[in-house]
């Protein structure tokens, strides 16, 4: 096993593995990327960590992990939104800036786009309350979202917009419902979660404020209306 870069870096010269702390505590104990670095905290910071004994008679089976929280991604990318060309393009759709500090909108030069096979400048749009954001670029319509086996499920965009005021409209697009919301309304967006995720909503919480469809005028947009 060869350490390198001031005791950062390992590689095996037998299996050609390498990586830094983490990644051996991963390889070697068959853990997650999560577990392995709560075993490398525990170890090396503070909290008591057993190490999972497996079973003579079953394989180990990892336990569900917990969606991941972009909290601290939408604070680092929000910081870099002012001056720079996400700005330039949310101002040319007609946001204010106040209104991109409201939602905590975001900038990031090099965000890769899964559709679009490529990175590109692209603004976040995250999700109030939630930790969860989506991309879209600047040049091209694409929107992206995080895996969800690490996210988890497309929550609602501004769901505590309906229960905030005695109408609520409900759109498809994300930056369709900031438009609304800056314009003194109260709005929701389906995004790609759909109107299953809405109708579990509002039977886990009912609202009494009136809906009003206000979906896109194509296919998709009429069949989502009429359900």
């Amino acid at each position: 096993l060869g350490i390198f870069d001031n005791g950062q870096r390992w590689k095996c010269q037998s299996c050609n593995q390498g990586g830094d702390i983490y990644d051996l505590y991963e390889l070697r104990d068959g853990l997650s990327k999560a577990d392995a670095t709560r075993a490398v905290l525990a170890r090396y910071g503070s909290g008591t960590y057993h190490k999972p004994s497996l079973p003579a008679s079953k394989p180990f089976t990892k336990p569900a992990e917990q969606p991941r929280s972009y909290a601290d991604d939408i604070t680092r990318y929000a910081a870099a939104l002012e001056g720079s060309k996400g700005q330039s393009y949310l101002e040319g759709r007609s946001f204010t800036l106040d209104t991109m500090r409201r939602f905590a909108l975001g900038y990031n030069p090099d965000e890769y786009n899964k559709a679009l096979g490529k990175r590109t400048e692209s603004v976040i749009i995250p999700y109030p309350q939630t930790g969860y954001y989506i991309t879209r670029p600047i040049s091209e319509k694409a929107y992206d979202k995080p895996k969800t086996s690490e996210a988890g499920s497309e929550p609602l965009f501004n769901a505590a917009a309906l229960y905030a005021a005695p109408v609520c409209f409900v759109v498809e697009s994300q930056l369709c419902a900031i438009s609304i919301e800056q314009e003194g309304g109260s709005a929701i967006a389906l995004g790609n979660a759909g109107v299953n995720r809405l109708m579990q909503q509002l039977k886990d919480k009912p609202t009494q404020a009136a809906l009003v469809l206000a979906l896109d005028n194509d296919d998709a947009g009429q069949k989502a209306t009429a359900a």
